[in-house]
């Protein structure tokens, strides 16, 4: 955890529902009540109340800031782990970090964990959220206030992105995606053949073909019944336990990197089910035990 910059983006103006700006601070609160030594070293904040296209401008300025201290964070040879409010954080988060890695001369690869395929552009989407654009994003698809943060050429490869869990997208995004021939493990095989399969599958893919893996967490890609409080939640996802129990995997890789966790809404949390998961989820990506359960 000594190793681990701590970056909260408190927005939600990205997403559907923007009272999800309020997650990352609460589960720090919360975390913080088991390990007072917890801190972040930066949270993102924004002041804009737009939504749809007119958020392009704050949430570009946003993506910028995050990227600049996620690269500091791989120039230093430390770890990060982003707590966002709306999935548009990938946007930095990634972006920042595959600009350090090519100066060195190496390759990110990234592991997505989500209900949804986020490969939206502005041209594709019905809402214009840009939540659901920032692996386009990433692949160097869409606007260029999104696409060249930091650098010019796409953050990551088609090949270098695997997506696990997916069950709810537009066929234009399904289409970008298989243009690009990236790795898409729908939630029926996830189901049919296990979780810790597919995630061993996935390390033993990418780490052939990049020097460092990263892992962005979406929790809507976990089922409503075990995470109510999401602000897109989709039926039929990823058991809880499953994702708790299979996570070490990733963590305990030798090219892992940085992770990151998004889009809880707390308002809409039932039980405190959502955070509870997302706690220990986040303990796991900090190697610290919580007394955090989903029973």
């Amino acid at each position: 955890m000594n190793n681990t910059d701590i970056l909260c983006y408190s927005t939600g103006i990205a997403g559907r529902d923007a009272q999800c700006a309020h997650g990352p601070m609460h589960l720090v609160r919360r975390f913080q009540q088991q390990h007072p030594t917890f801190s972040v070293q930066r949270n993102l904040t924004c002041d804009s109340n737009d939504s749809g296209h007119a958020a392009l401008d704050p949430i570009s300025q946003l993506n910028t800031q995050l990227a600049e201290l996620t690269a500091n964070a791989v120039n230093q040879n430390r770890r990060f782990l982003t707590l966002s409010g709306d999935h548009s954080s990938a946007i930095g988060s990634w972006s920042g970090a595959a600009r350090a890695l090519l100066a060195q001369q190496q390759q990110l690869g990234l592991i997505w964990i989500d209900a949804h395929m986020d490969s939206h552009t502005f041209d594709t989407s019905i809402t214009s959220n840009i939540h659901g654009m920032p692996l386009a994003a990433l692949l160097g698809h869409g606007d260029k206030k999104l696409t060249d943060i930091g650098h010019t050429v796409p953050a990551l490869q088609p090949d270098h992105v695997i997506l696990i869990g997916i069950r709810s997208y537009e066929p234009e995004e399904r289409a970008l995606l298989e243009k690009l021939n990236v790795k898409v493990y729908y939630v029926e095989e996830v189901h049919q053949r296990g979780l810790h399969t597919v995630l061993q599958e996935t390390l033993s893919t990418l780490e052939q073909r990049v020097d460092r893996i990263g892992i962005s967490i979406d929790i809507d890609a976990v089922d409503p019944a075990d995470a109510p409080g999401v602000s897109t939640p989709e039926p039929n996802g990823i058991a809880a336990n499953e994702l708790i129990s299979a996570l070490p995997a990733v963590c305990q890789h030798p090219k892992w990197l940085a992770s990151e966790l998004t889009e809880f809404l707390p308002s809409q949390d039932l039980d405190n089910k959502t955070e509870k998961l997302a706690l220990a989820l986040l303990g796991t990506l900090l190697g610290v035990k919580t007394s955090c359960t989903t029973e």
